[in-house]
């Protein structure tokens, strides 16, 4: 063996640990796009795996604070720019390490190893973050143009974040909390086998909540013995007359300007409005005075005492 396989040998192996090779630039910049879409990524491949975990931690750190936190921040056009920085800081920093180091990505089975490795550390720290928002998380729905039937409490264009645990967990074996609904409450609810309703509609007005008494009569809805007055009705819309009704203690009513109500399972309810981030016209132009203001709901009902 010559002198310079023997030397070779020697820098490839440093104690027990393999010594890889000057990655070229077109691989570091491949390692740092790879990082800045899922940081951690490019370290994995790098054989620092220590270093990816770091990077998906601090990542999943951001998520939950940009989502749970800075969403809930009432500063106009800031919300947003704050949360966008929140969630590049990772990403940028993810980036920027994988460019400067110089590390080769080995063979093709290192190359595997490191990314399934890399998909394992994805999911325990990450998944649990998933879990959380699904269920105590928050949901940004955009209202379409075309079928908004909230008026004036929405209008379209409007971005409404959805408290998605504002009635308890919908964890199987979490318990709801039918107290905790409000008649004018905004939901989001998905229901894709209803017919009253257009499938495409997902927001609604709670018209009756567990416990209260309803009745609707050829388009006149009473809950407890009064009448609701709808704000902003469809009058090209009619509702089938029942009831009286007494709402079961784990439903609720929902409808909206077109009368029409359909009862549905609390635990069915995607979330409850909470605020909207941003609203845009049809024609793009922005409406900055509903930038990340709450959502005015329940005033709207709350001309006549309707509780129970």
């Amino acid at each position: 063996m010559t002198k310079n396989a023997n030397s070779d040998a020697v820098l490839r192996r440093l104690h027990g640990r393999t010594v890889y090779e000057e990655a070229p630039l077109t691989i570091r910049l491949v390692f740092a796009l790879f990082s800045f879409i899922l940081p951690g990524l490019g370290q994995a491949l790098q054989h620092r795996s220590m270093k990816a975990l770091d990077f998906l931690l601090i990542h999943g750190a951001s998520m939950l604070f940009a989502t749970i936190f800075a969403i809930q921040l009432h500063l106009g056009i800031w919300t947003l720019l704050i949360m966008a920085g929140i969630l590049l800081i990772p990403a940028v920093w993810s980036c920027i390490d994988a460019f400067m180091d110089k590390v080769s990505p080995g063979d093709a089975d290192t190359v595997v190893r490191n990314v399934f490795l890399y998909i394992f550390f994805y999911l325990i720290t990450l998944g649990p973050y998933h879990f959380i928002n699904y269920t105590v998380g928050f949901k940004v729905y955009v209202v379409p143009t075309y079928s908004n039937y909230l008026e004036p409490a929405l209008l379209p264009g409007d971005a409404v974040v959805f408290d998605r645990d504002a009635y308890g967990l919908r964890t199987p074996g979490m318990e709801m909390h039918p107290d905790s609904v409000h008649i004018g409450d905004i939901v989001y609810c998905t229901l894709p086998n209803r017919r009253a309703l257009s499938a495409d509609t997902r927001i609604y007005w709670v018209l009756a909540g567990p416990g209260d008494t309803l009745i609707s009569d050829e388009g006149t809805i009473k809950v407890n013995g009064k009448v609701i007055d709808i704000p902003k009705p469809d009058e090209n819309s009619s509702s089938a007359s029942f009831g009286p009704r007494i709402v079961p203690n784990n439903q609720v009513f929902l409808g909206d300007n077109r009368k029409q109500l359909f009862p549905v399972y609390i635990r069915k309810i995607d979330g409850r409005a909470m605020n909207i981030l941003w609203s845009i016209e049809d024609n793009g132009k922005p409406r900055w005075e509903r930038f990340a203001i709450p959502v005015d709901q329940r005033n709207i009902f709350l001309n006549n005492d309707i509780s129970h």
